[in-house]
């Protein structure tokens, strides 16, 4: 079990399934959010951590996340800053809070191998909408807005395991052996 590199400040937005907002902080096991397609995904736990010496970046001036966060494009795979940092925190275990003041050690499954690719200028990424938001700047934050115990969020839901953070396209807690991400539908 280890640290695993949690992904957007508390006051990232998710899309709720009903369409409204809610702050990373304030999203509660029991949400439920919606998917890349529209589906409907649940929060089955909640991973915090404090940033530690890793880096915030911002997307196109109003997405902050770190390196390692895959994002969801309109062709279905998905693009990271840093691919090789996504895919060095899938299987393996980590403690979340799966209801106020119980943690479990669950696994972290992830994307399949190959469906994470490098994040670059241009690149499409899904929104909430349906609409296509180009990727026109990633910035990476200065050190002295983001101290070393700033808490960071991931969420871990069920079905898709997808989401919507600040309108772009994005996951929490994938996992390629219960979600087909080639057929986008549940494996049986």
């Amino acid at each position: 079990m280890g640290s695993m590199g949690s992904c957007f400040p508390d006051f990232a937005l998710y899309t709720l399934a009903d369409g409204s907002k809610k702050r990373a902080d304030l999203l509660a096991v029991g949400d439920r959010v919606l998917g890349l397609l529209g589906e409907i995904n649940t929060c089955r736990g909640i991973y915090r951590v404090p940033l530690g010496n890793r880096l915030m970046f911002r997307i196109n001036g109003h997405h902050c996340t770190t390196d390692e966060h895959p994002h969801g494009r309109p062709d279905l795979s998905f693009v990271s800053i840093n691919p090789n940092a996504c895919y060095g925190e899938y299987n393996r275990r980590y403690p979340v809070e799966v209801e106020r003041g119980l943690t479990e050690t669950l696994e972290f499954v992830g994307l399949p191998p190959g469906l994470v690719t490098q994040m670059r200028r241009g690149d499409g990424l899904l929104t909430e909408r349906g609409a296509v938001e180009y990727v026109s700047s990633i910035e990476i934050e200065p050190v002295e807005l983001w101290p070393p115990e700033t808490i960071v969020f991931n969420h871990v839901f069920d079905g898709s395991g997808t989401c919507f953070v600040d309108g772009l396209a994005t996951t929490g807690w994938p996992d390629h052996r219960r979600w087909d991400y080639a057929k986008w539908e549940a494996r049986r």
